[in-house]
């Protein structure tokens, strides 16, 4: 006669097979909606800017408005550049900076001519 913990120990370790294995297709599902966020946050960064270019296209003050939260938040060299920000860095108050909420950084001046006046950056592909 066989003994009965010998089927009890083939079943378990079946169990522990299928246990792995949804853990694999839980972690491959969790990375999926991970990269799918991040795709959609993206896509909402794109969406927005190319709407606050294009209203700032048409309306002298909020292009302005919107050099000026530029120029506080944009603080990497190369993205001054390509956005057509004046300097290296921008000269901000302490309590302005990367991770500073806006709600938090100096206070935007009301729009003036000159940055009304800018051109907007260069527009490089389609939406």
């Amino acid at each position: 006669m066989s003994s009965p913990a010998a089927p009890e120990s083939d079943r378990l370790k079946k169990l522990r097979q299928q246990q792995e294995e949804l853990a694999q297709k839980i972690r491959l599902e969790e990375s999926r909606l991970k990269e799918q966020a991040r795709k959609d946050e993206t896509r909402r960064k794109i969406l927005a800017g190319a709407v606050a270019l294009d209203l700032a296209g048409n309306h002298p003050q909020f292009r302005a408005l919107l050099y000026e939260a530029l120029e506080l938040a944009v603080t990497a060299e190369r993205d001054r550049v390509l956005m057509g920000l004046a300097g290296s860095s921008p000269a901000v108050p302490q309590a302005s900076g990367p991770g500073a909420p806006l709600s938090q950084a100096a206070p935007l001046a009301s729009a003036d001519q000159s940055a009304a006046e800018k051109p907007l950056p260069e527009e490089s592909g389609s939406r």
